[in-house]
């Protein structure tokens, strides 16, 4: 049977400079990210979010991050950065 956080079925963690981005666009916009988590992912958002901001508060293994987590991160990253770049542009 295959575990839905097994590790081996979810893209790796972001790394580091990644993270450290999405990590401070969830404290400085936290209502856009979170906006975004839903559009992206509506059946799972509010566990998702709530699994991000341990993360960012530490009270999260970064081991132990979900799959479901690891899948939509990089996209909320892409999309965070689209939506930031214009803005500044």
């Amino acid at each position: 049977m295959v575990e839905a956080n097994d590790p081996d079925f979810a893209p790796a963690l972001l790394g580091a400079r990644e993270m450290a981005e999405l990590l401070a666009a969830l404290v400085a916009h936290g209502e856009e990210v979170a906006m975004l988590v839903a559009q992206l992912a509506p059946a799972t958002s509010d566990a998702v979010l709530d699994e991000l901001e341990r993360l960012g508060d530490g009270l999260l293994d970064p081991e132990q991050v979900s799959a479901a987590l690891r899948w939509i991160l990089p996209e909320v990253h892409r999309e965070l950065g689209r939506r930031f770049s214009a803005a500044r542009a």
